[in-house]
């Protein structure tokens, strides 16, 4: 019995794949110091409302910003708040 040999296809979509990882990691990696997160979390006030609060990490130094809180988050106001 022959041991299944890969054929040229195959190997090359592996050799691609693995590369595009270690791109994207080396990515991250040489730029983590001027990379940002950013997400939303929610808070419920004293009144029973519901307020949306936009927050940054800098992904080098690990810190946190608060930018702002609304009760209606929408694009423009986002834009906004990331300029």
């Amino acid at each position: 019995m022959r041991p299944a040999v890969p054929n040229s296809k195959q190997i090359h979509r592996s050799v691609f794949a693995a590369a595009r990882r270690d791109d994207v990691a080396g990515v991250v990696q040489a730029h983590r110091q001027s990379l940002l997160a950013v997400d939303f979390f929610t808070v419920e006030t004293i009144w029973l409302q519901r307020l949306y609060v936009l927050f940054f990490i800098e992904l080098g130094r690990r810190r946190v910003h608060v930018a702002s809180c609304t009760p209606n988050p929408n694009a423009p106001w986002v834009i906004q708040q990331a300029r």
